[in-house]
C-alpha cells in the first residue's frame, strides 16, 4: 500500500469519509433546527386585555424560549443557543476548541397586542429557532380560535 505522510491510503480514506459524514450531519441538523424570520399580523375581534390574558401565559411556557414582559401588551421571547459551527470546531479542535462552546447566539421574537378597530391586532416579528416560531404560531391559533369565545 502507498503511504502519504507516513499514513496509509486506506486510513486517509476512512478519516476523510468520517469527516464528510460529520459535516453532512451538522448541515442536516442545522437545516432542521434553523432560525427563521417571522413577520406576521393577526386581527382578533376581542378586547386587547382579553387577548393578552389568553396568550401571554402560554407563551411563557414555550420550551427553549425565555419570556420577558417589555410593556403592557408587549412581550419578548429570547432564545440563546450555541451555533452549530462552534460545536463542530469544538470537536475538531478538542481539547482547546471547548472554549468555543461559550459562543452564544441570541434571537428575539416580539409579540405585541394593540387596539385595532373594534378588536385587537396581534403582531409577531423577529427571529427565532424554527421550533419556537412554530410553537408561537400554534399557541396563537389555539388560544385565539373563534370557538374559544373570542368572537
Amino acid at each position: 500500500m502507498d503511504e502519504v505522510f507516513g499514513v496509509g491510503t486506506v486510513e486517509l480514506l476512512v478519516v476523510g469519509f468520517g469527516f464528510l459524514a460529520l459535516v453532512a450531519l451538522v448541515v442536516a441538523v442545522a437545516r432542521r433546527n434553523g432560525v427563521v424570520a417571522v413577520s406576521d399580523e393577526l386581527e382578533v375581534p376581542a378586547d386587547p386585555a382579553l387577548v393578552e390574558e389568553r396568550v401571554f401565559g402560554p407563551l411563557g411556557s414555550i420550551r427553549g424560549a425565555a419570556m420577558t414582559r417589555a410593556s403592557a401588551g408587549h412581550v419578548s421571547l429570547s432564545c440563546r443557543r450555541t451555533p452549530g459551527w462552534a460545536v463542530v470546531l469544538a470537536i475538531l479542535l478538542f481539547p482547546w476548541g471547548l472554549v468555543l462552546l461559550f459562543v452564544k447566539q441570541e434571537h428575539v421574537l416580539q409579540v405585541r397586542i394593540a387596539t385595532h378597530g373594534l378588536g385587537s391586532l396581534v403582531q409577531v416579528s423577529g427571529r427565532a429557532p424554527k421550533q419556537v416560531a412554530l410553537e408561537v404560531g400554534e399557541t396563537l391559533q389555539r388560544r385565539l380560535a373563534p370557538a374559544d369565545g373570542m368572537a
